[in-house]
């Protein structure tokens, strides 16, 4: 799929599958060719995630409405399975002990609260107009050419949904929280704009900025939720203060219609 993606990614020069769909990837070492380096949660410039979203604004308005969507019916499932698995309640009573911990637990005192979240914006997705989304467009997930350029990796989680699951997910994830804070709007409004230009139908602003808000229910298990060995406690710490705070800050359960107990 790769010749129909309008956006900076490595090349692919091999890759497979066998039976049981475990799969190999052969990709272009771009430190090596292009001098890159990686992004990180919370690490990138507003500058640089509006780059980003012009990308994706491309990349939404080439797929918007494609017929190929069909073939991805049921792609979506594996990261909602995942997140269902790190809801349950014996993860829950540990993730409330970490250094985000308690601002998780003030925003969702009941781990239902968050599950029904997910469930009401999964169903407020699934009937939005539908697209290629990378799926995970967090901070991680960027790098940057000698020159400043942009591109984007680790297209695994791809499936067919809407726009504002890449959008919100990339803003939130990418900036520092006071420059997330200060420029959100600003981006999202960027990204409209770009969107538009591209020739795709999207939102007004402001349903735009309540689905916005309405994505945070995605933000918190991917960002907050993930096993302790998934990666460097460095990383999980700084993961979850992001997206808690904005979970927090943009009041998700409120944008959901989900009255809190």
């Amino acid at each position: 799929m790769a010749q129909d993606v309008p956006m900076n990614i490595p090349d692919c020069y091999f890759a497979a599958s066998d039976a049981d769909k475990q799969g190999l990837t052969m990709l272009e070492d771009i430190v090596q060719t292009r001098g890159a380096r990686f992004g990180n949660w919370g690490a990138l410039t507003v500058d640089e995630v509006a780059a980003l979203l012009e990308q994706f604004a491309s990349m939404h308005a080439r797929w918007s409405g494609d017929p190929r969507l069909g073939d991805l019916a049921g792609f979506e499932k594996p990261q909602r399975e995942f997140f269902q698995y790190v809801l349950r309640d014996k993860h829950w009573e540990e993730l409330k002990t970490r250094q985000f911990g308690q601002r998780l637990e003030q925003t969702f005192p009941d781990v239902q609260l968050l599950r029904d979240a997910l469930q009401r914006m999964w169903e407020l997705n699934d009937a939005a107009p539908r697209t290629l989304c990378h799926g995970d467009a967090h901070g991680g997930n960027m790098f940057f050419e000698r020159d400043g350029k942009p591109g984007v990796l680790d297209f695994q989680l791809y499936f067919a949904g809407t726009y504002m699951h890449d959008v919100s997910w990339l803003i939130v994830s990418a900036l520092p929280i006071e420059d997330r804070r200060k420029e959100e709007q600003r981006l999202l409004r960027h990204y409209l704009d770009a969107a538009r230009a591209a020739g795709m139908e999207v939102y007004s602003f402001e349903q735009a900025w309540l689905v916005y808000r309405q994505q945070m229910a995605h933000a918190v298990p991917s960002g907050a939720c993930n096993p302790i060995e998934s990666g460097p406690i460095e990383m999980i710490n700084a993961a979850g203060e992001l997206v808690t705070t904005a979970a927090a800050d943009l009041d998700v359960l409120g944008a959901l219609g989900i009255p809190r107990r």
